[in-house]
């Protein structure tokens, strides 16, 4: 039998060309979603250089100990702050 556990969630920062949205945020919601649910996030990005400071992103949030909560409190805090 198949476990859906075994499998990774694939995603990318869709909608955040056309549509202006924030690749960096969209990449930490989707890295806590995938987490939260048990899986590995298989995340596609762009050739266009937008995403190029994320690897240092992951780095500091691994080094800093910070889990899916603590993420969740982060950005719910950046969403309101922005409006």
């Amino acid at each position: 039998p198949v476990d859906p556990a075994d499998f990774a969630v694939a995603a990318g920062p869709w909608g955040c060309g056309a549509l202006g949205g924030d690749p960096e945020l969209r990449f930490l919601i989707q890295w806590c979603a995938a987490s939260a649910a048990g899986h590995e996030l298989r995340f596609f990005m762009p050739n266009d250089g937008s995403l190029a400071d994320l690897p240092e992103v992951v780095e500091a949030v691994w080094r800093s100990g910070a889990n899916c909560s603590d993420l969740y409190k982060l950005l719910y805090g950046h969403r309101r702050s922005r409006g």
